[in-house]
């Protein structure tokens, strides 16, 4: 994405060079703290924010996205194949 905001300025006009210049910069700097400040934060308080808090590994209430997970990772190719041709069916009016 940064690059195509950089290639911009090949166009060869200023203000769409400035505006590719800059949103590029403001993604550079989203990445670099996405990498370093977040995992930061997390390590500082990472025990304080589950502080009360209990998690229980109950089978009984098994949620809609685990009994998805397992459905997937039962047949993980038969689901693949059906995403492909989901998403196929779904091209087919950008034709």
């Amino acid at each position: 994405m940064i690059i195509a905001l950089v290639a911009l300025v090949v166009t060869g006009v200023p203000f769409l060079a400035q505006m590719g210049i800059a949103a590029a910069t403001a993604i550079a700097i989203a990445v670099a703290l996405s990498l370093t400040l977040v995992p930061a934060l997390l390590a500082f308080a990472g025990p304080r924010m589950l502080r009360g808090k209990t998690f229980s590994s109950d089978a009984s209430e098994r949620t809609m996205g685990a009994r998805w997970v397992a459905i997937v990772m039962r047949r993980p190719l038969l689901a693949t194949g059906v995403v492909v041709v989901a998403l196929g069916a779904l091209a087919i009016p950008a034709l």
